[in-house]
């Protein structure tokens, strides 16, 4: 039996050369295959300190899902058709630690017979990341979050 289609064709990704200049927050625009474009992923990660008393893991969370309801109410229509994806990488210790490597990860669906154009959604996707860091990172309030280890390990006990 022989199967018939592209099954073997490698995936032709990208990565969009979006804001990444934040002092605080990692942020990553890419697509799996630009040539059969269906999606854009965003990823957004960090070293996170959180500072409540409830569940720091529930925190997250919530972080999550609001990111998710700015995207789904920022999202421009004509480009995506507000299908979305959201998944979060916490670690299982930070409950306890309230400390650790947090990403999200938001998968943005396109609507049917969008052209791959990176340009265009590379500027469509800044302006998501400035809202995105304006909102919940410029100024947080029940946390801090670290580019890099080093900047973390350095602020973790003050």
């Amino acid at each position: 039996m022989e199967l018939k289609g592209n099954f073997n064709l490698p995936k032709k990704g990208s990565v969009l050369k979006t804001k990444n200049n934040f002092d605080n927050i990692n942020f990553e625009v890419q697509t799996i295959d630009k040539v059969d474009f269906k999606s854009l992923i965003l990823s957004i990660a960090g070293w996170f300190i959180v500072d409540v008393d409830y569940k720091a893991t529930r925190k997250m969370e919530k972080l999550l899902q609001q990111i998710k309801n700015t995207i789904k109410l920022n999202s421009n229509k004509h480009y995506f058709n507000g299908m979305l994806i959201d998944v979060a990488e916490i670690p299982y210790t930070f409950e306890e630690q309230k400390t650790g490597y947090v990403s999200f990860e938001y998968t943005l669906f396109v609507n049917k017979g969008i052209k791959y154009n990176k340009q265009e959604l590379t500027t469509l996707m800044n302006e998501m990341i400035d809202l995105i860091y304006k909102d919940y990172f410029k100024e947080s309030i029940d946390f801090d979050v670290y580019k890099t280890r080093i900047e973390f390990n350095q602020n973790k006990n003050d």
